[in-house]
């Protein structure tokens, strides 16, 4: 398995506006290192799960297209076997990573912190880590449906305001310019349905309008867009789960996967960073992770749950990055945003540093994923445009929390 990633900066040096396009030749965390001297002392992972069926129901997938779409031999959301297998081989060699960078040891592995959330595709995707690890670690988790840690607005602890919520959403998916990515997939699917379409004589995704509704405390993006991008999401998803075919009925290879996620990417963007939500669904979750961050217990903590996760503290805490062939802020199934705790005996001091450990759209549709790429990338963790030492960075994420 090939394994690429990208350099940091050195102590006190003012962070280039971004990594993109830069790639190093090391197969270790410590390209992250702030400084020459760093050490490595903690590692908090936020990943998301891994290969799943799509979460609509077939009423909705049968109003996207007439075609037949494929049947998976799981429940709608859950994790596939596929799925599993992919996750455990992503932390197997990651896990040799780890040993290599001398953070741990084999019988250390046994003290991982795993907190998933309730979902099945979670806690079995947190399964397979623990796997891929050889960890004998106890997942936590939540017995009820909805674990307030992941989703705080729908367990009703967190209220959304309303109109701050629409309006940004709305402003952002309206500036989303991706009519070549709309319309490849409107050839693919030959959407819609006149179910969905009301009195429009013609029925198709440009027929629909953008809308973002919010109910049951919770926002929701609907019409051309919405519907484009998760088209796009689930032809990813198939290109994972069935490495003998294209995606989209044949239609959908690496090259038109590329071309599709960029329109995805915007739009989970445009739903999941604007603040006013990222605040509400990820501020609970960015809290504990800044409080695992500074905890001196494990030295490894893991906290599985979905690309919105992801997406939000990316949002709070003003993080980017830019997978190949995935494109910027791009999200796969087994997508995590590691955040790198370092010791400086020279500085005395510490530092926060983070990155994405992704797999490539190889990785995900291959029978032997680990022959082929993963991806270590900067996600460009700053504070005010400089390296950021444990203080700086709790003092970053306290003022994103109360904003």
């Amino acid at each position: 398995m090939k394994l690429l990633n990208k350099m940091s900066a050195a102590c006190a040096v003012i962070f280039i506006s971004s990594f993109f396009g830069v790639m190093a030749a090391e197969n270790s965390f410590y390209a992250f290192a702030p400084c020459a001297d760093a050490k490595l002392e903690k590692i908090v992972v936020l990943s998301r799960h891994g290969v799943r069926s799509p979460t609509q129901d077939y009423q909705t997938l049968s109003s996207w297209s007439k075609n037949d779409w494929p049947q998976w031999n799981v429940p709608s959301g859950y994790l596939t076997d596929r799925g599993y297998f992919l996750i455990k081989s992503q932390w197997e060699y990651l896990k040799k990573i780890l040993i290599k960078d001398s953070v741990y040891k084999n019988n250390l592995f046994k003290s991982v912190k795993i907190i998933a959330d309730s979902d099945q595709r979670t806690v079995k995707t947190a399964e397979a880590i623990r796997e891929g690890i050889s960890s004998e670690s106890t997942i936590y988790s939540e017995k009820n449906a909805v674990y307030p840690l992941f989703h705080p607005v729908k367990a009703g602890i967190v209220k959304l305001n309303v109109q701050d919520v629409q309006e940004s959403i709305i402003n952002r998916v309206n500036s989303t310019k991706q009519q070549d990515a709309i319309n490849l997939i409107q050839t693919i699917t030959n959407c819609c349905s006149q179910s969905i379409c009301g009195k429009n004589a013609l029925c198709n995704l440009s027929s629909i309008q953008d809308s973002v509704i919010v109910k049951d405390n919770d926002v929701k993006l609907l019409g051309e867009k919405a519907i484009a991008s998760s088209i796009a999401e689930i032809f990813l998803l198939e290109y994972g789960q069935w490495t003998d075919r294209n995606a989209g009925w044949g239609q959908v290879d690496e090259k038109t996967l590329t071309k599709l996620l960029s329109l995805h990417n915007e739009v989970f963007d445009a739903l999941n960073r604007q603040k006013a939500v990222a605040l509400s669904r990820g501020g609970t979750l960015l809290n504990a992770l800044k409080n695992e961050i500074n905890d001196r217990g494990s030295h490894i903590a893991f906290f599985v749950g979905h690309d919105t996760n992801i997406s939000n503290i990316g949002g709070l805490a003003d993080l980017t990055w830019s997978i190949p062939d995935q494109g910027v802020n791009s999200i796969p199934p087994g997508c995590a945003l590691v955040f790198l705790r370092w010791n400086s005996e020279t500085e005395n001091n510490q530092y926060v540093t983070a990155a994405i450990a992704a797999p490539s759209i190889k990785f995900i549709h291959s029978e032997n994923p680990d022959k082929e790429r993963l991806f270590l990338i900067s996600a460009n963790l700053n504070c005010e445009g400089k390296i950021c030492s444990l203080t700086k960075f709790n003092k970053k994420i306290d003022r994103a929390l109360n904003r």
